[in-house]
Order: structure tokens, then sequence, then C-alpha cells
């Protein structure tokens, strides 16, 4: 196959929003049709940037890669584009986000650089939030704090950014933050007296555009910590949401939003307190049912059968061991949830009957499943309209098992 080179605009001016070029090759790949051009301004992604999108002669842009040997860079399309000559527009709000992220990224790696020599060992861009990995086994807050404030007065100082490829053996005579793990020309992202790094992505001109960096989380990943965070347009979109819950729940509270974290911990007091109460209300609840349904209970020998479908907020676990206390009761419990059907069968110490073994050949008719013991069973039916007439087959079983 001819091999293809395509001249990456987004080096030039990574600011470029619409291009003129040529299709050189049309291809299909992976049932989509795909053009390699002569010049793009498409990021194809890489080095934990996703690409840029956009449309081509209007066509939806899906993905941008770069070919491997020098291939050229291969554009996946929605439909076909017929024509040689091209007009090329990229989805400018991504790419600006990706500006602002990737700059932001090299801002605090080099903070944490500078301040703790924390080395940045993972990088990844995500759509939500972007994050870097830490050659670091703890990370306190302080730290974070430090570094977050550095990368915030980079910010705030407007330095220039600049990009450029490096002369062979240059590499030796700057200050890089890490070495390059790419063969062949090596290109450098640097933020004016702060931090020389290498990098294939795009970045805005000044750190100004960046906006803010705001760390919005930190977790232990293996031997790293991994450190996420927001830049620009993100975290205002986040700082902007967050605040509309905190005015919600000040409002729904009717205080401000400085008195939420005590009126919040009053509650959750107030609550464990009702809860506690609540157990023991519905404790002497379920044993004045279980009285009761013991009392009209079917004679079944010297024994007493209960069969009960439980009414909404009747705990099945609770009651069932309320009825088990009775030496001489058997007791089936059914209930539904949703589309589902479930049942419990208990017995009382008396009660010379396997619930396991009965429950098994209920479970067998209606097509369900479960498991216990001989004292207690409980099974599960996919089908909540089979609940009553699966507690009759059960109600049948226990009394024939235990005529003598």
């Amino acid at each position: 196959m001819t091999t293809y080179l395509t001249r990456r605009l987004y080096y030039d001016d990574p600011y470029l929003r619409r291009f003129n070029a040529r299709v050189l090759q049309w291809e299909e790949v992976e049932d989509h049709p795909a053009v390699v051009l002569d010049q793009t301004a498409f990021y194809p992604g890489g080095g934990g940037q996703p690409p840029d999108l956009g449309t081509i002669n209007g066509v939806p842009v899906l993905d941008v890669r770069l070919r491997e040997h020098g291939g050229g860079i291969l554009h996946l399309l929605q439909g076909q584009v017929k024509s040689r000559d091209i007009v090329g527009t990229v989805d400018w709000d991504r790419r600006f986000d990706h500006m602002q992220q990737h700059t932001g990224q090299h801002i605090l790696s080099a903070a944490f650089w500078a301040l703790f020599r924390a080395e940045t060992v993972g990088f990844h861009m995500g759509s939500e939030a972007t994050t870097i990995d830490l050659n670091q086994k703890e990370l306190s807050e302080e730290k974070v704090d430090r570094a977050e404030r550095l990368a915030n007065h980079i910010v705030t100082e407007d330095r220039k950014v600049t990009a450029h490829f490096l002369k062979p053996g240059e590499e030796d005579l700057l200050p890089l933050r890490k070495q390059p793990t790419v063969t062949g020309p090596i290109r450098v992202v640097e933020i004016e007296g702060f931090d020389v790094t290498p990098c294939g992505g795009t970045h805005v001109g000044r750190t100004g555009e960046v906006g803010i960096i705001k760390v919005v989380g930190v977790e232990r990943r293996s031997d790293a910590m991994r450190v996420s965070f927001l830049c620009g347009w993100r975290a205002f979109d986040e700082y902007s949401h967050l605040q509309g819950i905190v005015s919600s729940v000040a409002r729904y509270l009717t205080t401000g939003p400085d008195d939420i974290p005590g009126m919040v911990q009053k509650l959750k007091t107030d609550l464990q307190v009702t809860q506690k109460i609540l157990r023991r209300t519905k404790g002497q609840w379920m044993k004045e049912l279980g009285i009761r349904l013991t009392e009209n209970a079917k004679p079944l020998g010297p024994w007493h059968l209960v069969v009960y479908r439980l009414e909404e907020g009747i705990d099945p676990g609770v009651l069932s061991r309320v009825l088990a206390e009775h030496d001489d009761v058997v007791a089936v419990l059914g209930w539904a949830t949703g589309d589902k059907a479930q049942m419990i069968l208990t017995r009382g110490s008396n009660v010379k009957l396997d619930m396991s073994d009965v429950l098994r050949r209920v479970a067998k008719k209606f097509v369900g499943r479960g498991g216990g013991g001989p004292e207690r069973a409980q099974g599960g039916f996919s089908d909540a309209s089979i609940l009553d007439d699966a507690m009759e087959y059960a109600r049948d079983l226990i009394s024939r098992d235990s005529m003598p």
C-alpha cells in the first residue's frame, strides 16, 4: 500500500477551526467510510487526549486516528465524501475544552513536581474529568491544596505557552520535566518560566485561558495516587451545578448555605433516634400480629398452620422469627416485590416437618428457586401472579405431610 503523509495543521495553529484539504485516499474502516487527507486540523488523539470531532464537507467525523509508520491521519466518517477537495470544520467547543484540560494538566503536574517531586506517571482526559496518576503512596490534603494553589497562580499570571519540535540533541539542553517516550522528532510544550515537557497534544496560547484548575478528587490506584480535576468551562459548569444543589438544599431546610452541615448533623441524629423508636415499635407490632395470626391459625393435628400474604410495611424476616417462637406453629408467608414473588416457610420447635423439602417441591412446580434448612426456608419466583397458587400448594403439602 502506498504510504501517505498528512500535514498536521493543529501543530501550526491549534486555534484553526476551518481548513481546506485534498483527499489522498478513500478507505472503509469498521464499516465506515474513511479518508486520508493531505493536511488536517483534526487532532488524532494520543497521550491521554481524545481526538477532535467535527465535519468534512458537512459529513460528521466519528473518529480521527494516526496511522502507524507514517501512513497519515485517518478520518472515519458517518457517510461518504466523494469530492477530492474538501472543507473541514473542527468542533471548536470540544477542541478548546481539550486545550484547557491538557494545558491545565501540564500546569498541575508541574506544580506537584516543583513542590514535592511527585512525578506524573499517567494521564487521562475523560468526558467529565481529567486525571493524573502521581508516583506517590500517600497524598495529604495539605499537599493537594498547595499544588492546586501554585497551579492557579501560574494560570492567573497569564504566562505564555509555546510548542515546537526540538533539533537533534537539543533535549539535553532543556530542563525537561520528563524524558520523551517517542522515537523520531520530539515536540515540547513550554510554559514560560515554569515547565518544559514533551507532548504532542493541543494547548492554549497563554495560561490565563485555562481559566481555573480545581481538584475534585484524590484516590489510591495501586502504587500511585490519582488526582481528578477540572479546568476552565468544566470547572465553571461544575461550580454552577453544585451551587444549584446547595441552594436547593438550603431552601428545603429553610436555612443559609453555611448552616447546612449543622442542620444535616441534627437531622441525622434525629433520624437515628426515630429509627430506634421505629424498630422498637415495629418489633412490638410484629409480636402482636404474630399472636393474632397464631390465635386464628388452622388446627393441623397437634400443630397450627398460618398462611398469610404480607401487607405493605410488614417485615417478613421479623414476622417469621416471631411466629417460629410459637413451638406448635408452622407458617407460610408470601409477598410480591414488583413483578416477582417471594415466600418464607417457617416452623416452631415441636413441628416435625422439613421446611426446605416443602419449599423444594413448591419451587419445582412453580419454577422458583431458594434454600434453607428444616426450620426455615425462603424462595423466590419470577412471576408475581403465581403467589396465591404457590402459597395454596405449600399449604396442601404441609397438610398432607402432617397426616399420620
